[in-house]
């Protein structure tokens, strides 16, 4: 997507992502689903959509890698709660 465009996609949650990545005529035709009912995967791009955030849910909200994520303001201005127990990655 992004060296299609030049940026990440704008989506503020998973499901415009996925409509958005799927639309995007690159190559892909679906993209997964959080296996937990009623859970969805988290997505946020920054204002100039050239970094972004991924988050999902955990089960085990003690596990280990929460420590290890980024948290709080770190994806604020992405439009992402990443308040433990939410796993999330910046790139």
């Amino acid at each position: 997507y992004y060296a299609k465009n030049g940026e990440y996609p704008s989506s503020s949650t998973w499901s415009d992502l996925r409509n958005d990545v799927v639309s995007a005529g690159i190559g892909v035709s679906s993209m997964p689903n959080d296996p937990v009912p009623d859970e969805d995967y988290m997505y946020g791009a920054n204002s100039n959509q050239q970094s972004y955030v991924l988050g999902a849910k955990l089960e085990d909200q003690d596990h280990s890698v929460l420590r290890d994520d980024i948290d709080g303001s770190s994806a604020v201005n992405y439009g992402v709660n990443c308040d433990d127990p939410a796993y999330c990655i910046k790139f």
